[in-house]
């Protein structure tokens, strides 16, 4: 069964909040009603949830082992980001580096630091397209190796480095 990563602080799937816990209901719920067979996996540092997760949501909660996230970025199909406010968010890097999609909400810095090739954003709260194009990656296979070897480069130490080294030394220069 294909898997969708939803890596967040905090996941609270009855209210609107900032991390959109409530769209990952949304976009499962959806899934059912497409009979499209997908599960999501929520990784969250906390959580609150009150009543009952859809079938095709399993929460695991907290994952401190690195080696355990790297391996369910690399296994899932995408990696939803689904906050209304977003600066760096590594959940992208990360997504990326292990190979995987990244689908979401368009929330300032997301779409800016993805690999467009990669990624796809939509307005705020359109659940709608995230399950359309879900959907359709559902039937396409990225080449995993590519997006990993890209995105490794793309968020390298030396070129993050460079990239700062940079920003200052215009900033100093006025």
């Amino acid at each position: 069964r294909p898997k969708i990563l939803f890596v967040t602080a905090g996941f609270n799937p009855d209210q609107l909040d900032n991390k959109g816990g409530r769209f990952v209901v949304e976009i499962a719920n959806e899934l059912n009603k497409r009979n499209v067979d997908l599960s999501i996996i929520v990784v969250a540092s906390s959580g609150i949830i009150t009543g009952s997760l859809p079938p095709n949501v399993e929460y695991l909660g907290k994952i401190t082992n690195q080696e355990q996230l790297a391996r369910l970025y690399s296994e899932a199909s995408a990696t939803l980001i689904l906050s209304k406010r977003e600066t760096f968010c590594m959940p992208v890097a990360e997504s990326m580096c292990c190979g995987t999609y990244v689908v979401g909400f368009l929330s300032g810095g997301p779409e800016s630091i993805a690999i467009k090739e990669f990624s796809s954003f939509f307005d705020y709260g359109n659940v709608n397209s995230i399950v359309d194009l879900l959907c359709s990656r559902l039937h396409t296979k990225d080449d995993k190796e590519r997006i990993s070897q890209i995105a490794k480069k793309h968020y390298s130490q030396e070129r993050m480095f460079n990239q700062y080294y940079s920003l200052y030394t215009e900033l100093i220069r006025g």
